[in-house]
């Protein structure tokens, strides 16, 4: 195999997929295919590295360490601003804050919906229809009409 035909199955052997014998021989044997097997490898620990990076920037280390006695010596109140302060223990892994509400909050906002609607400001469109010409406005063939219901009718009996 020549190195062009190779070099397809370059990235698919750092994925860890099957490729073919003579591909993985050819590999073994040319520089510039094992140079470009490193070069991949090489880009792949460096995004791995860049992405454990990000992860590890987006947690918060309050949510790993909470101090119990902290909590416990403040009162209900305190503890409670600390915690809205500090946000929800999955935000790290979800990326934002999401609101828990009982079923009847939301099976009451849900019918409040139902009968009455939020009011909102009219419509104002800014685009202007183009003409179209209407593609059900043929004149039917009688000829078509006629021989469609004879063989319908040639069928049924």
């Amino acid at each position: 195999m020549r190195c062009d035909e190779v070099a397809e199955f370059v990235s698919a052997r750092c994925d860890g997929e099957m490729i073919p014998q003579t591909a993985a021989e050819h590999m073994g044997t040319c520089a510039h295919c094992q140079a470009l097997l490193v070069e991949y490898i090489e880009m792949g620990s460096e995004l791995r590295r860049t992405a454990s990076l990000e992860i590890e920037e987006s947690v918060s280390p309050l949510i790993w360490s909470k101090p119990q006695s902290t909590f416990s010596m403040m009162s209900s109140t305190e503890s409670r601003a600390v915690e809205l302060k500090s946000g929800h223990e999955f935000d790290g892994f979800l990326g934002k804050a999401f609101e828990e509400k009982p079923i009847w909050t939301g099976l009451y906002e849900s019918i409040r919906d139902v009968f009455f609607p939020v009011k909102l400001p009219p419509l104002e469109l800014t685009s202007k229809p183009i003409p179209v010409p209407d593609r059900m406005a043929v004149k039917p063939n009688p000829w078509a009409i006629g021989s469609a219901g004879a063989v319908n009718i040639a069928i049924l009996l």
